[in-house]
């Protein structure tokens, strides 16, 4: 529809005139709706703008966030392994340590063992049998038979070792009621455990068996 001009009657104005002032009005009016269209459009990008800012600003700040987790995690787990290990290496230095007195122990036990059985072998550590002594397990004596024989009761007094379950035999003595001295003779031996020619008397002088 064609724009409709009403003049007044008697009023000077042309139609010229008045078609140049609707185009300067259309123009104004097409002007405004720039401008406004321009200011929507501005507007949008300084939302738009506004928005993505803030979320580079949120995800940054998320990134943050995670990071110092996963290295606090990491602190955390780099802790409890070393307490890990800390523990599992105090428990490894103790088991050493038992290990280590076991078999200080175990060759402290061979060596008695040892020595013990090289005194019986010989009977060289043993002391002669007294009917008058008590004696204990393990204790180990010589007697007059030539063997050497070890208590395996508790208390016992005036048991002949030879003859009593409470001992049993240990070793065989050779003659030592004798040495030899630096000349090549005999000497009596200072300690006398067995003979079969000799024995000792009551005063402890060796004297011949009869």
């Amino acid at each position: 529809m064609a724009d409709t001009v009403v003049i007044d009657k008697g009023s000077n104005i042309s139609i010229g005139q008045c078609q140049a002032a609707a185009n300067a009005a259309s123009g104004y009016a097409t002007a405004a709706k720039t401008s406004e269209t321009n200011a929507a459009a501005s507007l949008a990008q300084m939302e738009q703008d506004v928005a993505t800012g803030t979320a580079t600003i949120i995800a940054e700040a998320i990134a943050s966030i995670t990071a110092d987790k996963n290295t606090a995690t990491q602190a955390a787990t780099s802790a409890s392994t070393s307490e890990t290990n800390a523990s599992t290496s105090e428990a490894n230095a103790k088991i050493s340590e038992t290990n280590a007195a076991n078999s200080a122990t175990s060759a402290s036990n061979s060596a008695t063992s040892a020595a013990a059985s090289a005194a019986l072998a010989f009977g060289t550590e043993a002391e002669a049998w007294s009917a008058t002594t008590t004696y204990n397990y393990p204790t180990v004596v010589a007697y007059t038979d030539g063997y050497t024989y070890r208590c395996i009761g508790t208390s016992v007094i005036g048991d002949i070792p030879s003859e009593s379950a409470n001992w049993v035999k240990a070793a065989w003595v050779a003659n030592d009621f004798f040495d030899i001295d630096t000349d090549g003779g005999l000497m009596p031996a200072l300690s006398p455990t067995y003979s079969a020619d000799f024995e000792l008397d009551g005063n402890g002088d060796i004297t011949p068996k009869l």
